[in-house]
């Protein structure tokens, strides 16, 4: 219910905004925020093979996002975006290492989120197509497996590791009007990396003119 209530205020509000002033119009909304929340397919999502119980996640996630635009002139904007990235799965697996120390996960929830702020560009273009393009900061955090040796001991410790990069986006998006104020459409965004795609996702977005 909590992921449903921003686009159902936005809807309400444009909603009060369009009965209250119909003598505006969209020219002159000067800022647009938007909030989008679809599924994302991570690539990587076998794990880390250098890691000895090499945790996975499903390759299909959760991705949602809150944009901040401000228009410029010819149907254009510059913005800020605030991104969540979530992929988990349940796991049931035993790692035994020197035939001595076993280690047992039983329905264990295994989570790697990723975080994004990005600064982006868009272009709208006739009949509701846009293109926007971006820069990303990313701050991911994965579970990861470290051995630890003793003098007469080996153990286990599950620990989280932070990862920091930054790359780039392009989405293609298509949108239509529901009033002057409110507009519904859908997004198909392609995060990379250095050579890996860190988020392919399709995202259903409400956008709300200020």
């Amino acid at each position: 219910m909590k992921i449903l209530f921003l686009p159902i205020s936005l809807l309400f509000i444009s909603v009060l905004y369009s009965q209250s002033d119909k003598m505006n119009n969209s020219d002159s909304s000067k800022f647009e925020v938007a909030y989008s929340y679809g599924i994302s397919y991570l690539e990587y999502a076998d794990g880390n093979p250098e890691d000895p119980l090499n945790l996975s996640v499903s390759p299909f996630g959760s991705f949602q996002e809150l944009n901040f635009d401000f228009r410029l002139p010819k149907n254009r904007y510059i913005g800020l975006g605030l991104s969540r990235q979530q992929h988990r799965e349940s796991i049931d697996r035993s790692l035994v290492f020197n035939d001595s120390v076993e280690l047992l996960l039983s329905d264990y929830d295994n989570i790697l989120q990723t975080n994004y702020i990005d600064v982006h560009f868009r272009q709208v273009f006739k009949n509701g197509f846009q293109l926007t393009f971006g820069l990303y900061y990313l701050n991911q955090t994965e579970n990861r497996l470290q051995i630890v040796v003793f003098e007469n001991f080996t153990g286990f410790r599950l620990s989280s590791d932070t990862i920091n990069d930054a790359g780039i986006f392009i989405s293609p998006e298509y949108f239509f009007d529901i009033n002057t104020y409110f507009e519904l459409g859908l997004k198909a965004k392609a995060y990379y990396t250095f050579g890996v795609f860190e988020a392919i996702t399709l995202l259903p977005t409400a956008r709300f003119k200020i």
